[in-house]
């Protein structure tokens, strides 16, 4: 871990500086909202906590329901695998995005409306909630209400293109003037839509689209960078941050649209080269916090001048590869803010092997605290860690997960639900994964990712605490593991702490079972506090319930959305007079092994010779689903309607 660097307060724009334009227009601010889950890992400051309790078995039964529905029969099963495969490559070969859509009718599966990442509400004065989301093609709407529990409503969608990689995984609502605007991004441009009522005899919403910001030219000439992360300021200033480390800073104008106040270059101030920033940003007050394949950096913005200006930053690790299940390499999380012993602190976790969970004081940037992270007994062994999640804090506690799956060879701890341990299928995965985008070398982004949607993930988490009282003999505050937990698993789903229960929940798997779980754990003993299997049956459906990547978050006292491969997932009490299921893990039977197969050679048959693919790469597609490889998108059959709401007060 690298010295720091302390860049002096107010140091301005940059070669990027902007042209006279900041804060001279009139603008207003925009505001979140106080309760529920307004932004993007719950607040601005990351922390992937709530004041609200989460579910507990001790409650009572549970339910759930889902976005989309699928047709689950035997062959499906090995279609909706090929439909995964076909997913990861349809941004960069056409013959695979046919061959997704034909695989989407069979299925009787939107891909359109598969892979929300956040899921962020927008609560009403009569008690219901709207829950907007941004997927592969459509931004949605869906409302939760106690006048249907239990069940998912969709309001109202809107097709903003297909967008396979960067299809506004950071969000928030915000009120301009008292409306509520969902914020999002697009590729290069900072987004807004809003939802209105239609007239006439039919009644019902739309969503409309409203202000759109691209980066400014003179900060991205050749149009290749694209925005990955979005917070909000006290002052109600919005600022988002580039895949290249370009901050742009704007306002609302009272219209729907936007003001552009600053850009800032993080380029122009670092100590390393490689400014790429694969996670979002977090924000306190007037301070933003990003993190860079190397560095944790502050950037503020004064309102008074209209002026972003960058404060520290620091050196965290050495150049890291890029591991198997992550999303890039170096720090995979997005700084979490936390308060502890009254000082506020940046937590992340580095790329670094094993990696480290660290703490940085946010006012100066200085270490405050790191230990390295382990997830078996040994507490001070020296296993492989790595982690693509974010870094659930309350107070001095951060919950970190286990994402490590290896560096070229999954790893022996590495669990495929689609893929026994031991057989060539598994075996086969990463060099399956490395066909997908032989385009370009450098752009590790899909084949890295392919294994977990495949349904692979490691086990492993942990609770880590810093101690504001003790010190080590380096000056930092003394970090130490409260619980591990080996035998169960997150997938790679963005873990929730609830306050209001003490317990950490996440959508993973017990070690060892091809069944995607809801669990929670008691943050203090790490004792199992719920669990809930979502389908008993392995099968399309429990493919497509993968969360890839996507968060778990509380919306009310007991209320849990999750997003997933397939869509949105909504659990809730079980309402009176439901019906509760029975699970048990099931391990694949050789019939169902050929229901896939033969599921996936029909799909296959009079297809691939119209698909232009990499050398070798037809025989891997065949292979991967007659082997029994990919995950799916869940659904089941609830009524959408377009329900009537309330106007917001």
């Amino acid at each position: 871990m690298s010295g720091i660097e302390i860049k002096p307060d107010g140091a301005i724009g940059g070669a990027f500086a902007p042209k006279p334009v900041g804060g001279k227009a009139p603008t207003v601010p925009i505001t979140l909202a106080p309760e529920g889950w307004p932004i993007v890992h719950g607040t601005v400051q990351s922390k992937d906590n709530s004041d609200y309790s989460g579910p507990v078995t001790a409650a009572g039964p549970f339910t759930f329901a889902t976005s989309q529905t699928i047709n689950e029969k035997p062959d499906n099963t090995g279609v909706a695998q090929m439909l995964l495969t076909s997913m990861l490559g349809a941004s960069k070969n056409g013959g695979l995005r046919s061959m997704a859509d034909q695989a989407s009718v069979l299925l009787g599966f939107s891909l359109a409306d598969s892979n929300p990442v956040s899921v962020i509400t927008d609560k009403r004065p009569d008690g219901s909630t709207l829950l907007w989301t941004s997927t592969i093609r459509n931004v949605i709407v869906y409302k939760v209400s106690p006048e249907a529990p239990g069940t998912l409503q969709e309001v109202a969608k809107y097709d903003h293109g297909y967008n396979f990689r960067f299809h506004g995984s950071y969000a928030f609502v915000g009120e301009v003037n008292g409306q509520s605007h969902f914020f999002t991004t697009d590729n290069d441009s900072l987004v807004s839509y809003t939802l209105v009522e239609e007239g006439g005899r039919k009644g019902g919403y739309s969503i409309k689209p409203l202000g759109k910001l691209a980066l400014p030219v003179w900060t991205n000439p050749s149009g290749a960078d694209h925005l990955v992360g979005v917070t909000v300021l006290d002052d109600g200033t919005v600022v988002v941050c580039s895949k290249t480390g370009v901050l742009m800073a704007s306002r609302a104008d009272g219209k729907g649209g936007f003001v552009l106040m600053d850009t800032l270059a993080l380029g122009d101030f670092t100590r390393t080269s490689n400014n790429e920033v694969s996670n979002s940003i977090s924000a306190d007050g007037q301070g933003i916090f990003i993190v860079t394949q190397r560095e944790v950096c502050r950037v503020d913005f004064n309102p008074a001048t209209g002026r972003l200006g960058f404060k520290w930053s620091t050196i965290y690790g050495p150049e890291a590869p890029w591991y198997i299940g992550r999303l890039g390499p170096g720090a995979g999380s997005t700084p979490s803010i936390s308060e502890c012993g009254g000082r506020k602190t940046i937590v992340i976790t580095d790329g670094a092997m094993p990696m480290n969970v660290l703490w940085y004081d946010a006012e100066k940037g200085v270490l405050a605290g790191s230990r390295k992270v382990q997830f078996t007994e040994d507490e001070n062994g020296n296993l492989p860690t790595q982690s693509e999640q974010s870094v659930a804090v309350d107070g001095c506690k951060a919950f970190v997960v286990q994402n490590y799956m290896g560096m070229t060879e999954l790893d022996d701890s590495v669990f495929c639900t689609t893929a026994p341990q031991g057989g060539f299928v598994r075996e086969q995965i990463p060099q399956i994964c490395d066909q997908l985008l032989p385009y370009n070398s450098t752009d590790l982004f899909l084949s890295r990712a392919c294994p977990p949607a495949l349904g692979c993930y490691s086990p492993g988490m942990a609770v880590y605490e810093m101690d504001p009282h003790a010190m080590e003999s380096n000056g930092q505050n003394k970090v130490s593991r409260a619980w591990t937990r080996m035998d169960k698993s997150c997938g790679t789903s963005i873990p929730l702490i609830s306050k209001g229960s003490n317990a950490a929940y996440c959508v993973g798997a017990e070690a060892g079972s091809s069944q995607w779980t809801l669990l929670g754990m008691d943050m203090d003993t790490g004792k199992d506090v719920f669990s809930h299997q979502f389908y008993e049956e392995f099968g399309a459906r429990n493919i497509f319930i993968n969360p890839f990547y996507a968060g778990v978050e509380a919306i009310g006292d007991n209320e849990i959305v999750i997003g997933s491969v397939g869509g949105i997932v909504y659990v809730s009490p079980m309402p009176a007079g439901g019906m509760t299921t029975t699970t048990k893990f099931r391990s694949l039977s050789a019939d169902f092994q050929k229901d896939m197969s033969r599921g996936v050679t029909s799909m296959l048959h009079g297809n691939l010779h119209d698909v232009t693919m990499p050398v070798g790469a037809t025989l891997i597609a065949a292979g991967l689903a007659v082997l029994a490889l990919l995950f799916v998108i869940l659904r089941r059959g609830h009524a959408l309607v377009s329900p009537r709401l309330p106007t917001r007060t």
